[in-house]
């Protein structure tokens, strides 16, 4: 073979390799890549918008709305639609004003976008994967619409679509904004839905995926033509609407509790004793929904516990020193482990001793003499539950506090997980505490803590022998939402002598007579929690009153923080009123 057959062999091999190569590569774009590509072209002349689903309601038990979205407008600018020309942005004037700024302050809220808009099309261009060309992409990313203002007001729409001319690159889009038409009485309930990067919080956030519901999608051909447009439905698929939170809160009956607590910081919690649900629950100071950034800002640098900070839920989730409010924890413990005989009685001359030597800081309230349980409990006297907790293990007092729904969570949606105040550590721990704290918590005080929830779920388990699960979500859409509660576990008798004890305390020489609440068949303690240097207290009143003018048997606590009254002074004027308009004037 010739050296001229040699090469022209080569050249066929050569050839028949390229050939291989251009079928194989034929090959995987007609049936490998065939789905990639056509989903590209399809790219090019369809379009995919996002049907938002509408949020659920929040509604109170009588279905009243708390919580709905509403219609709004929201400002956009498109870049490519902008005047080429920066003093065309001089007729920007009339628009500006409407909006409540300067025209060089709308320039600077129209120039990230822009900027933003041409990022993403350099970014998608270095990326190297696009198969469009880069006119296409500038054209894509500069033709969207990016909202620069939202809840625009109604005239400032109509100055764009008035004078599409003089606003060349605006447009007005219709969106969604969450309306509370609860006001102030549930900001603390119903929390507020996130916007523009803002968290939600409470019941918004705590059932965010239930409100939300599902989004729909619709797609669009372009119609060709010379004025090309997506107008050609080819697919489409409804949104499905979030569901309706339904509340166990009558708003009627928390504006009533939001009256009784007017004007002081402190909270009222009032639920059903036998079924755990919260029929009101108001913490205050309270503050406009529709306020809630300038509110954000005034106190989001200030200390958690800053006194008047409208932010603050002191009805579920703050803890506040208890007071005598804590003494049927000390009652209860001493009943069941210590063997308490409680028609024993202890001395009170007012002053408290330790081996002898009188600790002034633990005094009384008033001399008593000699009381037992009963009398103890109606009058509040400090001598004879020290006493009692000197006899018994500290470790029978955090069993009992325990039993009662103290150091945990009360099953209420609004608390965080873990949230559950302070009788949850391991008794042994607090046995090692100076004697005289511990003896302080007998009264509710050293250590202890409480949330208005906890101590109302508590005087509930005391009035029903069974600790409830509360709640404040009666139905998610159709669904119920799950109850729970369990046997208090502690004998009957002893449950007895409390109730017996509380009742006592409505009628005369009790510590919370005088304010007729013995007419709706009251049972209550109060109480008087020193703060501070002693001058302030935390003024308590917690208890239950039965079924009557057709209300269920009901659990409440209201504490009034940092007063210079007492507790019964404070919360019992507060509850009696409360208590006329709940029962519509019906006593008896």
């Amino acid at each position: 073979m010739n050296t001229y057959e040699r090469r022209l062999g080569l050249l066929a091999v050569l050839v028949a390799f390229a050939m291989t190569a251009v079928l194989a590569q034929l090959f995987k774009l007609q049936l490998l890549d065939a789905g990639e590509w056509r989903e590209a072209a399809d790219g090019l002349v369809t379009r995919t918008t996002v049907v938002r689903a509408p949020r659920g309601k929040i509604l109170d038990a009588r279905g009243r709305v708390l919580s709905q979205d509403a219609p709004a407008f929201d400002l956009a600018v498109v870049p490519a639609e902008l005047p080429p020309e920066p003093r065309d942005y001089s007729l920007w004037g009339a628009l500006a004003r409407l909006l409540r700024v300067e025209v060089e302050e709308l320039l600077e809220r129209v120039a990230p976008a822009v900027a933003a808009a041409e990022e993403q099309a350099e970014r998608e261009l270095a990326a190297g994967k696009s198969r469009r060309s880069a006119k296409d992409v500038r054209a894509d990313h500069l033709g969207r619409p990016r909202v620069i203002c939202r809840a625009v007001c109604y005239e400032a729409v109509r100055e764009i679509e008035l004078r599409p001319l003089a606003n060349a690159g605006f447009r007005a889009l219709v969106s969604r904004r969450r309306g509370y038409p609860g006001g102030e009485d549930f900001v603390h309930v119903t929390g507020r839905h996130g916007a523009d990067g803002a968290p939600s919080s409470l019941l918004e956030a705590r059932f965010d995926v239930e409100l939300s519901g599902r989004d729909g999608e619709v797609v669009l051909r372009r119609t060709p033509g010379r004025r090309a447009s997506f107008t050609e439905v080819v697919e489409e698929s409804a949104a499905t609407p979030g569901a309706d939170l339904h509340l166990t809160i009558d708003a009627a009956d928390q504006r009533m509790a939001r009256q009784a607590v007017e004007g002081v910081e402190g909270a009222f919690v009032v639920i059903d004793a036998d079924s755990g649900a919260v029929l009101a629950m108001i913490s205050t100071p309270v503050y406009p929904p529709e306020e809630f950034a300038q509110v954000y800002a005034d106190w989001s640098d200030r200390p958690p516990g800053a006194r008047g900070n409208p932010l603050r839920d002191l009805a579920c989730r703050d803890f506040h020193a208890p007071g005598s409010v804590l003494k049927p924890v000390t009652a209860l413990a001493a009943l069941v482990e210590g063997g308490l005989d409680p028609e024993e009685r202890i001395h009170c001359d007012r002053i408290f001793r330790i081996d002898g030597r009188p600790l002034s800081y633990l005094r009384c309230n008033g001399v008593h003499g000699d009381v037992n349980l009963h009398e103890a409990l109606a009058r509040s006297c400090n001598i004879y539950f020290q006493t009692l907790l000197t006899r018994i293990e500290f470790g029978a007092f955090v069993r009992a506090g325990r039993r009662l729904g103290f150091g945990q969570g009360t099953g209420i949606e609004l608390e965080p997980k873990g949230h559950c105040g302070n009788f949850a550590e391991d008794p042994s721990d607090r046995e090692a505490w100076p004697r005289n704290l511990r003896i302080a918590s007998a009264i509710g005080q050293g250590d202890v803590r409480a949330s208005a929830a906890q101590v109302a779920r508590a005087y509930a388990a005391i009035a029903t022998g069974r600790l409830p699960a509360l709640h404040v979500v009666a139905r998610v859409g159709d669904r119920e939402t799950p109850r729970g509660g369990e046997p208090l576990g502690a004998p009957e008798p002893a449950l007895a002598r409390i109730r017996a004890a509380l009742l006592a305390a409505a009628e005369p020489g009790g510590t919370a007579a005088g304010y007729g609440l013995r007419a709706y068949g009251v049972a209550c303690k109060t109480g008087t929690a020193q703060i501070g240097d002693g001058r302030l207290h935390n003024a308590w009143i917690a208890g239950y009153a039965p079924p009557r003018a057709g209300r269920p048997r009901i659990a409440f606590a209201i504490v009034v923080l940092a007063t210079d009254l007492h507790g019964a002074d404070e919360c019992g004027p507060r509850l009696r009123s409360f208590l006329d308009t709940f029962y519509a004037g019906q006593p008896g």
